[in-house]
């Protein structure tokens, strides 16, 4: 294993020799309180950034601003401004907007009616129901999915529509019955930009 400096003006520590597998191991103490941690700082602000692992509650957090403000916990929860998350996601915010989470169609200038802006998926994992139907290799079926999709262009816009992005949102669920598991889920209803069904 080689640890040094690739360029020596730049302070930059390299571990390893480009062979292999190579790695870092931060040993602490098994007690409550005990953590493993990687520090970001400047002569400034001191190390206000940092990434911690508590051995005893198995915790990963996340810092920035010297505030936690993400979590992994022993059960593989996740909490963006929460400390105790009770769901694979969980995020709080003390902001009076409300917690938001945004998923971004980036292809500025050029999106156009029936791209898909974005989806959200249920889906389950059966192995016994899915194996009795002939279901899919790796057991997993969709059973419902909200699809928000452009309905015209948006970079046909003009000064008098400058805030126009039409879209709509579709609700899809699933059929019951044998190997339903195999189809796609169906569009049950629409809701477009004029808040019409």
């Amino acid at each position: 294993t080689l640890i040094g400096y690739a360029d020596a003006s730049a302070n930059n520590l390299v571990v390893g020799s480009s062979t292999g597998d190579e790695g870092i191991t931060i040993i602490s103490g098994a007690s409550a309180g005990d953590y493993g941690a990687l520090y970001f700082g400047d002569a400034n602000r001191g190390t206000n950034g940092r990434i911690m692992y508590e051995q005893n509650n198995e915790i990963m957090s996340f810092y920035t601003n010297n505030t936690e403000k993400m979590r992994i916990a022993l059960d593989g929860k996740v909490g963006i401004g929460k400390t105790d998350p009770v769901h694979e996601l969980s995020i709080a915010t003390t902001a009076t907007s409300g917690p938001a989470l945004e998923l971004q169609f980036d292809l500025d200038g050029s999106i156009v009616a029936d791209h898909i802006l974005g989806e959200i998926i249920f889906s389950g994992n059966d192995a016994n129901i899915n194996s009795a139907g002939g279901g899919q290799a790796d057991n997993t079926s969709i059973g419902a999915k909200i699809v928000a999709t452009a309905t015209a262009g948006w970079d046909d816009i003009t000064a008098n529509d400058a805030d126009d992005s039409p879209s709509k949102l579709e609700f899809y669920t699933q059929n019951a019955g044998a190997n339903n598991e195999l189809a796609s889920p169906i569009l049950r209803t629409t809701l477009i930009f004029s808040c019409k069904f």
